[in-house]
């Protein structure tokens, strides 16, 4: 027969099983409190020392944009506090930027940042435009570029229309680096059976007379020139046979 507790008993029970509860819930409030305290004081450390901070930011592949703008973009858009920066794109400015082809960023260590640029190719300045001309067919006025050092551009004079430079960004698009190097000025001298027609000023003084559609022969310009007369300082470029030959045009 099983036994009956007495009214005393399920009493004391009760009261037991109340004290039990208030303290288990005393203990998870007090395990909270050290929880949040420990972790407020964690934050606090890691906030206010160095290692929360980006440190370190290195630029690989620039060669027109400045390293200091790269820098200071990146920065500008930081929350200044590395754990944060993981929830922001702290590259969107850089990546409206029309001279940045492609940028990505990489942590090798916590607080230290590697940014990879691509840049799209400058091709050539502009003159009567004020701008320069990129490899994707854009135009931007110079004063757009403050954020960038440009090195030797072939000087254009001409060519100021949507089409003809378009057309000239294709042709120089084409070229060799290493002829693009060689050519100083090229001077839009429109005839009327081609408007694209061209005078260039090569950097060792000859000047070339060529359509846009032919100026591909120049990336044999160091043959051309070898086989050039003494005596002849310019060369023009047979449209129909894409032939060189040279001739005398000093006054």
């Amino acid at each position: 027969m099983t036994d009956i507790p007495s009214v005393d008993e399920l009493i004391s029970n009760s009261i037991n099983e109340k004290k039990l509860k208030r303290k288990k819930k005393v203990i998870k409030v007090l395990s909270t409190l050290v929880f949040l305290f420990l972790l407020g004081l964690i934050i606090f450390f890691y906030i206010t020392s160095d290692y929360s901070k980006l440190s370190k930011i290195r630029v690989y592949g620039n060669e027109n944009i400045k390293e200091e703008y790269i820098k200071q973009s990146i920065l500008d858009s930081s929350s200044g506090y590395v754990l944060l920066d993981f929830g922001l794109d702290i590259s969107k400015e850089l990546e409206s930027n029309p001279l940045i082809k492609h940028i990505k960023l990489d942590y090798k260590r916590f607080n230290e940042l590697d940014v990879f640029i691509e840049e799209n190719r400058v091709l050539a300045y502009l003159n009567d435009l004020n701008s320069v001309l990129l490899e994707n067919g854009k135009l931007y006025s110079f004063s757009d570029y403050q954020s960038i050092s440009l090195k030797e551009l072939i000087v254009v004079s001409g060519y100021q229309n949507e089409l003809e430079y378009l057309k000239l960004k294709d042709v120089l698009s084409e070229l060799k680096e290493s002829t693009i190097l060689l050519i100083s000025e090229i001077i839009q001298e429109e005839k009327s059976y081609d408007k694209f027609y061209a005078k260039l000023i090569m950097y060792d003084g000859i000047i070339v007379y060529s359509s846009l559609n032919t100026l591909k022969v120049l990336d044999d310009y160091a043959a051309i020139r070898s086989a050039l007369n003494p005596e002849h300082h310019c060369i023009a470029i047979d449209e129909i046979k894409s032939v060189p030959y040279s001739f005398s045009c000093l006054p």
